[in-house]
């Protein structure tokens, strides 16, 4: 595929989806490409491209934002339009406790709902939390255990740093049957079945 077509791909798919691709590329190839893309894309890309593609981080996204409990609901829409216009994705919205500690998560429906001089702290929902370097198993496990639509993924001091959502999981857990179907049948993902 030209790099000019490739380009227009990366700018409309999301970019966890965008570092799945540019990790097939050679790592020169993948250097051209993140040239040719927009800046902003280009540090989202640059990010996720860091970590290992087996791992949670390797399936995280990073369209999230950041608030606190006393955060009002006015406050966090003018972040969650940002966001989104910045983007063209709507984020999730994690809420910090006023220690740095993770709360959990507003629903985003809560926006359109409350006044908005409220403040966001008792509508906060539960989000579990995985660390950036937990394996795919470890992942799906946790999904299985916390039946939610996402995850919050975390570095080694216990900051927020991307979010996997449920699809994403099914998809790998899609990736994983159809590799096991593989070697059951003997034969290798390049070879037609």
């Amino acid at each position: 595929i030209p790099d000019e077509d490739l380009v227009d791909v990366l700018q409309m798919v999301d970019p966890d989806e965008a570092t799945d691709l540019l990790q097939l590329l050679s790592s020169k190839r993948r250097e051209k490409i993140l040239q040719m893309v927009s800046a902003e894309l280009r540090d989202s890309l640059s990010t996720l491209l860091e970590f290992d593609a087996k791992t949670a981080a390797g399936l995280m996204t990073l369209d999230y934002i950041q608030v606190t409990e006393v955060d009002s609901i006015a406050d966090v829409a003018k972040k969650f339009k940002s966001h989104e216009k910045a983007t063209g994705r709507p984020p999730v919205i994690v809420v910090m406790k006023e220690d740095g500690k993770l709360s959990g998560f507003l629903p985003g429906h809560e926006l359109g709902f409350g006044r908005a001089s409220e403040l966001i702290g008792k509508y906060v929902k539960p989000l579990p939390s995985i660390s950036y370097a937990a394996t795919h198993e470890e992942v799906i496990h946790k999904f299985q255990v916390h039946p939610h639509a996402k995850v919050a993924v975390k570095n080694d001091t216990e900051d927020i740093i991307g979010i996997i959502y449920s699809d994403d999981v099914l998809n790998l857990m899609q990736q994983k049957e159809a590799s096991t179907l593989y070697d059951f049948a003997g034969i290798s993902q390049e070879e037609s079945i």
